[in-house]
């Protein structure tokens, strides 16, 4: 055997098992062994949700599963991570009979080169919290050889304790917790481990308590602790009703473990044996960055940012989307998201058809490395409209991408635009009619800054009438990629600061000589028409003329501004929008959302509403004060009636009289000196007076 040999023959040996029960950031060395737990249960639902043929390939691939050989895999909903360790315990050899062992699990890790101290604490846990884990800042927190050199200089490491009685805490820390569960433990010890009868005396009297189940030992005493734990474990089984129990609840067992593993610590230092304590680390995102590849190579590959505000307008935008499109083209929807809830995301998801398929991108995933507290957003603008930005970065395996804002409806086949000229351009975009219509008339951008000024002086636009309109567009990937788009955007707007269009006048500063003007009929901006009545005198001819040809015959309309069909459908292109608002399953959503946001509007921006004592608990606000409620000022008696409101001047009452509406008799008052009746089509509301 030569010298080399020998010394490998000699080397300490250590397996840490990470539990994982989903994909997440692969920890994975020779040293550290991610374990699939729960695998036998994989495919069945559960409180996280079934998981999908594509991530349980990616667990196939990646770990071993906790359920070959002797196994507990089917345990795993109520057992947790302990079907890791009783894999092990019983399938040792196929860890390679490692001289020691120890567990982790994907979200928790030892922090083995003590740099947690400067980390924020996790104030639900009381850990110190990563805000996420990829390759490069693993590398950070562990390093193989050092981790050796602690094991073998230690032998005995568990997670630092947290102060702590750990009879009182299992008793007061969780509702889901129940103390008569742990007494019955205490007394399974007492009668089938008497050793261990001092170690839990003192552990359960102590102001120390372990948590996490992480440990590392020797394989002897995990053996051991084995034996004891799991001996343990299944007589309480068969101890406790569960009946009652909820999900929470009925993982007890799990529960109890951490303390039975902090038993048998406690019992070793009975017998002087010293044992190291790590503080463990939190991860609070753990989530793979995926690389996205076009499903097909022709696909129509399109990308909207939404929040669950704006979901359910998405679900109309895509419908007409769907409507205009030619079956013979394949179509790729991604949505940027952060916060949609699951319920709104199997409503958009449901839209799916042969040729439709869509799809969920949680976009600060792939932009962890970017300072978000930059992105300035005032007036009805929201964080989302910066997301368009890392389109070359997320799609950057793509060759095109076309950005769509979702308070559009769109009338034409949306592959005739994506398949359009580019001109060999980056970007392709229609002209900002509103903005040229505000420089025309010198309106004023800030601070009594016309837009003339603010666009030639602060934005830098060599040409301030080739002004483009960010919520159509479409980006050549690999252009924007050449161009370094993302850290130009990011520096200018780390220059400008506060931008009154937020991303979009960024957008036009950086890319003006790189931009494709497209046809006006692509992105037709409909407040042009509510707010002004004589347009022709507010812009110049030639651009009039061609938006005046775009929107009569629009393939998009853009319901931009705050001003919203779905809270103002009596304006003019309105009912295009709700056309298509019909054909959904969200429409009375919609009318609901309509009554409700025109309730708290009013509530909160007029000030005859905020003086009425409405005595609302949680800020909720009763239907029946929006159905009917009154106010009674010093001169006139305001009325609200299915969000009508009515004011009458007093000057107009008199005592015992009933006086009607002149115009159309919808009510009418009496009045004397113990009450006001008021009939309202034909419904008679008497007010007492105090």
């Amino acid at each position: 055997m030569s010298k080399e040999s020998k010394d490998n023959k000699n080397l300490t040996t250590v397996k840490i098992l990470i539990s994982y029960h989903k994909p997440a950031v692969l920890l994975k060395d020779e040293v550290l062994t991610p374990i699939h737990v729960g695998r036998v249960l994989a495919t069945e639902s559960s409180k996280d949700g079934s998981m999908s043929e594509e991530d349980y390939k990616w667990m196939l691939e990646n770990m071993i599963g906790d359920d070959t050989g002797d196994n507990i895999s089917h345990l795993n909903r109520t057992l947790n991570e302990l079907t890791s360790m009783y894999w092990a315990w019983k399938n040792y050899d196929k860890l390679g009979n490692p001289d020691y062992i120890g567990f982790m699990h994907y979200r928790r890790i030892f922090d083995f080169l003590d740099k947690s101290k400067p980390l924020p604490i996790n104030k639900d846990l009381g850990l110190p919290e990563l805000e996420y884990l990829d390759d490069e800042i693993f590398k950070e927190y562990y390093d193989k050889d050092k981790i050796l050199d602690i094991v073998k200089e230690n032998k005995y490491i568990i997670s630092e304790h947290h102060k702590s009685n750990p009879y009182n805490h299992y008793k007061t820390a969780s509702k889901y917790c129940h103390i008569e569960d742990y007494d019955k433990c205490l007394q399974l010890i007492e009668k089938y481990f008497p050793e261990y009868k001092e170690a839990s005396d003192i552990y359960n009297k102590g102001n120390k308590s372990y948590f996490c189940n992480m440990f590392i030992m020797p394989k002897n005493e995990f053996f051991s602790l084995c034996d004891f734990l799991f001996k343990i474990i299944f007589k309480l089984q068969k101890k406790i009703d569960f009946s009652n129990y909820n999900i929470q609840s009925s993982r007890v067992l799990a529960y109890i473990s951490e303390w039975l593993v902090a038993i048998f610590f406690t019992n070793l230092k009975i017998i002087n044996i010293e044992i190291k304590e790590i503080p463990p680390i939190y991860i609070k995102d753990t989530d793979i960055v995926k690389e996205l590849s076009p499903k097909n190579k022709d696909s129509i590959c399109i990308c909207f940012a939404c929040n669950d505000a704006y979901a359910i307008y998405l679900e109309v935008t895509l419908k007409s989307l769907i409507e205009n499109s030619n079956k013979n083209n394949y179509y790729e929807i991604y949505i940027f998201e952060t916060e949609i809830l699951e319920r709104n995301k199997e409503k958009l998801l449901s839209m799916t058809t042969d040729n439709i398929n869509i799809k969920f991108i949680n976009v600060t995933k792939y932009i962890r490395n970017v300072d978000k507290i930059k992105f300035f957003i005032h007036r009805h603008f929201s964080v989302e409209a910066y997301y368009r930005i890392f389109i070359p970065r997320i799609f950057k395996n793509f060759n095109k991408i076309l950005y769509l804002d979702t308070d559009i409806i769109i009338l034409d086949d949306i592959a005739n635009l994506y398949n359009s000229n580019t001109n060999n351009k980056m970007l392709s975009a229609v002209l900002d009619i509103e903005i040229i219509r505000a420089i025309y008339n010198k309106s004023f951008a800030k601070h009594k800054i016309t837009f003339t000024n603010y666009l030639t002086n602060d934005i830098k636009l060599k040409n301030i009438y080739n002004y483009f309109q960010s919520g159509v567009l479409l980006f050549d990937i690999k252009k924007c990629i050449n161009f370094n788009l993302e850290e130009k955007f990011l520096e200018k707007l780390n220059e400008i600061k506060e931008p009154v269009n937020i991303e979009q006048d960024i957008l036009n500063s950086i890319c003006q000589e790189n931009i494709n003007f497209l046809d006006l009929s692509w992105n037709v901006e409909w407040i042009l028409g509510i707010y002004y009545n004589n347009l022709e005198d507010m812009l110049p001819i030639k651009i009039y003329n061609e938006y005046i040809k775009a929107y009569n015959n629009p393939k998009i309309i853009h319901y931009c501004d705050r001003i919203k069909p779905w809270n103002s459908p009596y304006y003019q292109n309105a009912n295009i929008w709700w056309k298509y608002a019909r054909m959904i399953d969200s429409y009375e959503e919609i009318i609901y959302h309509n009554i409700w946001n025109n309730i708290n509007y009013n509530i909160h921006n007029n000030n005859s509403y905020k003086n009425m004592n409405y005595n609302i608990p949680n800020n909720r606000f009763s239907i029946a004060d929006f159905i009917l409620s009154f106010v009674n000022y010093e001169n006139e008696l305001s009325i609200m009636f299915f969000g009508i409101k009515i004011r009458i001047k007093k000057n107009l009452l008199q005592a015992n009289n009933i006086y009607y509406n002149k115009k159309d008799r919808i009510f009418s008052i009496y009045k004397n000196d113990r009450y006001t009746r008021l009939t309202i089509l034909g419904i008679k509301i008497t007010i007492k007076r105090r």
